[in-house]
């Protein structure tokens, strides 16, 4: 049988290793977050082409109109 201070410690391994889990869990669910945005707006560049419409980009609070090859380039 273990003892009280040995089945603390195990408790306390086992929460560390929880811990571990969620942060990689939470940073996988952001990157594939990005990951769809990302092939998304691609997406959308190639739908607009190079012949197509004007392209915007957010820079801080102001939108800054792009060349298509600056824009699918980045």
């Amino acid at each position: 049988m273990s003892t009280p201070e040995e089945m603390a410690q195990k408790r306390r391994e086992v929460d560390a290793v929880r811990l571990k889990l969620e942060a990689s869990s939470k940073q996988q669910r952001q990157w594939a977050t990005q990951y769809m945005e990302n092939a998304m707006v691609l997406r959308q560049l190639e739908d607009v082409g190079e012949d197509g419409g004007a392209i915007y980009k957010m820079m801080g609070g102001v939108l800054v109109k792009q060349e298509h090859v600056e824009a699918v380039g980045c």
